[in-house]
């Protein structure tokens, strides 16, 4: 049995397997020979299967993992994520003993290892608060520890695509043949705005050919709020060549098209473009060249669903000087 050091604070931790399952246990050590005597009872604890007499971080985290899943909630990032913490040093600690000094330092730890932005702290972070509200819901637990974690100064991410570089992405797409939902995804992206769960969670019911508009659901907005939006001229075309006949409750991305697509996708255009590049970045370009081509703020913010235009403000510097023409929409 090998047991690990950690840099920063000194303490011990043991890693093992067990009927095909990691285990990570921080042994709240900095002796070496209690560290060898608690890692020996906690192996001996799970290798004789010893019953979940209390509900410990790695359970918690893993029944609400299963939750997400369940929910058709569990997104390739979050999957990761929670990973993360089902195997984490303190996965075996009762989880209403977890503090946020334990939180902020396994955070710190690996953000330092891994390289995290401040953007990937607060998202690991936020996984975990989740879980713990999750425990609080259905009484697993009484109270939030990562709640009491600050979250890191974030600094937004500024790229956009401009007007040349979406006719290089189109071009591109149009010579590789690439398939047509990845093509149509794209196009929905940049001239809707749409974010990636908003976008693969469209139905055809949810587009309205006739007026030429989609509308997004309220259960699938980040602001649980529902909004329509206009389509631009070409793609109204291309909806209008797809649009299916008789029923229309289904999607119009299939189930085997996700996240994993548009991250893939998104890879190869950022390999086009020469410059690091994300799905994210065509919520962006929207937002930009709307702006820019005299959209007022408040409209841009409902098509976008913020909350508050507080949000939105973020582009107001890319405004131009004459007066604003409302209501218009860029067609790439």
């Amino acid at each position: 049995m090998k047991i690990y050091k950690r840099k920063k604070n000194g303490s011990y931790y043991v890693r093992f397997s067990c009927r095909k399952k990691q285990y990570r246990v921080s042994l709240r050590t900095e002796d070496k020979d209690e560290a060898q005597k608690t890692a020996a009872a906690v192996m001996e604890r799970v290798t004789n299967g010893q019953p979940r007499v209390t509900l410990t971080v790695g359970d918690l985290v893993e029944d609400y993992r299963t939750d997400l899943k369940n929910r058709g909630k569990l997104t390739p990032t979050a999957d990761v994520q929670t990973y993360f913490w089902a195997h984490f040093c303190y996965n075996a600690l009762p989880a209403s003993e977890l503090t946020a000094g334990d939180i902020d330092n396994e955070l710190s730890e690996a953000a330092r290892d891994e390289d995290w932005s401040n953007a990937t702290f607060n998202r690991y972070l936020g996984v975990l608060s989740a879980a713990y509200n999750f425990g609080i819901r259905y009484e697993k637990v009484s109270k939030n520890p990562a709640k009491l974690v600050k979250r890191r100064e974030e600094i937004p991410r500024d790229r956009w695509l401009t007007t040349d570089e979406i006719n290089a992405c189109k071009a591109w797409m149009i010579m590789e043949e690439i398939h047509y939902n990845d093509r149509l995804a794209f196009y929905l992206a940049v001239t809707t705005g749409l974010r990636a769960g908003e976008l693969l969670s469209l139905e055809w019911d949810d587009v309205d050919v006739g007026k030429g508009t989609l509308t997004v659901r309220a259960k699938n907005t980040k602001s649980k709020r529902a909004r329509t939006i206009p389509l631009t001229k070409s793609v109204h075309n291309q909806m209008r060549e797809l649009y299916p006949e008789g029923t229309r409750a289904y999607p119009v991305f299939p189930k085997t098209y996700g996240y994993e697509k548009l991250r893939e996708l998104a890879g190869k255009l950022s390999g086009i473009l020469q410059k690091d590049f994300k799905w994210h970045d065509l919520r962006h370009t929207f937002a930009v060249h709307s702006v820019r081509n005299g959209m007022d703020l408040m409209t841009v913010s409902k098509l976008l669903g913020h909350k508050s235009t507080k949000v939105t403000e973020r582009y107001a510097n890319f405004a131009p000087s004459y007066d604003y023409v409302r209501n218009f929409q860029p067609d790439f």
